[in-house]
């Protein structure tokens, strides 16, 4: 199933109209006609698959039911099986079995009570309104139910300086996301919000073999399942780096030879690193070359927007100014049965904020990873104090904890938790409506798992290459795109230059981009879909209002500018305050 709309007291919505604006943002995003359950007090639109009819529902008798949306698989199987299963396994808030994985939304009615329910790792967002009486995955769906809504300046600077707003708030201040380790129940009162503390693990004991042994055993086992619950086969990105390898590692030992692809210009390191190994293994490889790619005139390209808006619910980590191949590229990937697999998130085996093994407080890991801004482009409305504030309630938020001091593996649990959900769920979400796609790396038993591991392990890249080296000592011999394979350690100049890199301070790490920023010489030109002519296609002469926000004479970062002007539209569309 692609999604879902769940309304309680529906009637409340059918006046004036509301409800089919609801219903409409579907229509816009390509989906066929919803099947509509009527639960009483609650009204359930459930839409199939964008170029399918069919639906994943289960009944199970006496009204009860289990459906889903996005992708799960449990023990090698899909299917109505696997549906059973829950069903009779749901226990209420003990949850889904761990068996149950995947990205995925579950609604499901047993003795009287409908539950909502996220998986385990939050990948696949659930969006609420604000009295809790709208929920769907569709963000643009919950904000057009809504009477009105405010455009939030905290989330608007997250959006424009990182890519996602971070924790579980939205663009605007009416619709939230449902927390990590959380479901909904709906009875006879008030929607119930249920949220567990999370289990945060402390890194286990065991000789560094041990550790490989037991974590090859979780990857292994999680392929085994996925290649058995997918026989029509898998579609795969391969780059340069330890992710994507150790993807295809894995697929070629369970006997899944994929279809490759690929980003970038025929002389780009990641590109020529995978065309070596597919010609060295035998595999098809489709090399995508976005610079090659026909551009819109600006006549066309308020069209072209529009579909972008409604084609990623509102948005994405690179705007709405750009073109729409990449949706057909996601259908294509997932046609015919295949699952497209994700290497994002495969830092978790690694080192990804850095940071070496010690204590950090959420202000310094704050700036370590989250000052990629320069205060001189915005205006009075932002503070950085305030912001970063904010931004530290987020983190508490996520871990069920308000200690500000920060342990290293509690760091490490944050990488997949609190980045990868911001980063990855616009992604599961475009991928999932169409077919399949997955990211191994943030299953949470194989997260979980990973995150408890030391950091001292995880340096340099060491672990993960270990892992390559264990599943297909072969793959590991080819080149990477650090200039080394993953045989032998790291030559010293790259260990030289990831030590200075653990050794530049919190408090350099925020400013490293501002200081970029003002060593430039004058303004900044904009070119493609952010140059003047393509900003005026889409707004003519009228005032910008996120110069409220911003000082966009001075902005001179692309991927900035891009949100910036995707925040402008949306707020046009959507008649934000």
């Amino acid at each position: 199933m692609g999604a879902f709309l769940l309304i309680v007291e529906p009637h409340r919505l059918r006046e004036g109209g509301r409800l089919e604006r609801g219903l409409d943002i579907f229509r816009q995003m390509g989906f066929a006609a919803p099947r509509y359950i009527d639960q009483g007090a609650c009204g359930l639109w459930l839409f199939p698959k964008l170029g399918q009819t069919e639906i994943s529902y289960l009944d199970c008798g006496n009204g009860d039911f289990v459906c889903t949306t996005g992708t799960l698989f449990s023990r090698g199987r899909r299917g109505t099986v696997v549906l059973r299963e829950i069903y009779d396994g749901f226990g209420g808030g003990t949850g889904v079995a761990p068996s149950v994985r995947g990205v995925f939304h579950l609604i499901l009615r047993k003795q009287g009570i409908l539950y909502l329910v996220n998986d385990a790792a939050g990948l696949l967002s659930v969006y609420f309104n604000a009295d809790r009486r709208v929920f769907s995955s569709s963000w643009l769906a919950v904000c057009c139910l809504a009477d009105h809504l405010t455009l939030s300046t905290q989330s608007a600077y997250e959006y424009v300086f990182n890519g996602s707003v971070l924790g579980n708030c939205t663009l605007v201040r009416e619709v939230e996301l449902l927390a990590l380790n959380s479901h909904v129940e709906f009875g006879s009162g008030a929607p119930r919000l249920i949220i567990r503390s999370p289990v945060i693990p402390r890194p286990p004991r065991g000789s560094r073999e041990e550790l490989l042994e037991e974590s090859l055993r979780l990857l292994r086992g999680y392929f085994r399942e996925l290649v058995a619950a997918f026989p029509a086969g898998f579609n795969c990105a391969l780059s340069g780096g330890y992710d994507s390898r150790l993807i295809l590692g894995l697929l070629l030992e369970q006997g899944a030879a994929p279809n490759l692809f690929v980003y970038g210009r025929d002389t780009d390191d990641d590109v020529v690193v995978a065309k070596t190994i597919a010609a060295g293994e035998g595999l098809g490889l489709l090399t995508l070359d976005r610079s090659t790619r026909d551009r819109c005139g600006p006549d066309a390209f308020p069209e072209q927007v529009r579909r972008n808006f409604y084609g990623s619910d509102g948005g994405s980590y690179g705007g709405l100014l750009n073109w729409d191949s990449e949706s057909s590229e996601v259908r294509r990937r997932t046609a015919d049965g295949r699952a497209c697999l994700n290497g994002g998130g495969g830092e978790v085996f690694r080192n990804f904020f850095y940071l070496p093994n010690r204590r950090f407080t959420m202000r310094q890991l704050l700036w370590s990873f989250y000052g990629q801004f320069e205060p001189r482009w915005t205006t009075a409305e932002f503070d950085e104090d305030s912001h970063f504030t904010a931004l530290e309630s987020k983190l508490a938020e996520t871990l069920g904890d308000s200690n500000p001091n920060l342990e290293r593996h509690v760091i490490e649990w944050l990488y997949p938790h609190f980045r990868c959900r911001s980063w990855v769920a616009k992604e599961m979400q475009f991928g999932n409506r169409a077919g399949t796609q997955l990211n191994p790396f943030l299953d949470d038993r194989i997260s979980q798992w990973a995150g408890s591991l030391s950091i001292d392990l995880k340096n340099l890249g060491r672990f993960e290459a270990e892992l390559i080296r264990r599943v297909n000592p072969r793959l590991a011999a080819y080149l990477s795109a650090y200039g080394h394979s993953f045989t032998a350690d790291p030559p010293w100049p790259y260990r030289a230059a990831y030590q200075l890199g653990q050794w530049r301070s919190p408090r350099l790490r925020r400013v490293m981009f501002r200081l970029r920023a003002r060593t430039r010489r004058g303004r900044h030109q904009f070119h493609g879909y952010g140059a003047p002519a393509y900003i005026h296609s889409l707004f003519g002469d009228q005032p910008c209002g996120m110069s409220r926000l911003f000082r966009l004479e001075r902005v001179g970062s692309d991927a900035q500018w891009h949100r910036i002007w995707a925040l402008e539209y949306l707020c046009r569309e959507l008649s934000l305050d």
